[in-house]
């Protein structure tokens, strides 16, 4: 791969100059030019469809999140109305010791 694009690199830059190029030299050179050019309608076309790509990938993954986010929401909101944890609900080890601690001093009295 390196190798291609190292040949169409220097291809590029020899046809770079190509327009100071004798009417017999250019039709030696044709086949190549129209090559080169060919080739980058190609390559630009398959990386222009890789953006393409890429932003619908980026759009259904947001959709995912959201529609997740509201299934969270609605999961959260009905093991509230049953008095089941829900993730927010969740404490971390310093706030479960602390809850704990707090709940033992308030169980003496």
């Amino acid at each position: 791969m390196r190798r291609l694009i190292t040949v169409l690199l220097l291809l590029t830059v020899f046809l770079a100059g190509c327009d100071s190029i004798d009417p017999e030299e250019s039709a030696v050179f044709e086949p190549v030019i129209n090559t080169v050019h060919e080739l980058q309608v190609i390559v630009g076309g398959i990386f222009g469809l890789y953006l393409v790509l890429i932003m619908v990938r980026i759009y259904y993954e947001r959709k995912k999140v959201k529609i997740l986010q509201d299934i969270r929401y609605d999961l959260d909101h009905s093991n509230m109305d049953k008095g089941i944890a829900y993730s927010r609900h969740r404490q971390g080890r310093f706030k479960a010791f602390v809850g704990k601690i707090t709940q033992l001093y308030h169980n003496r009295k």
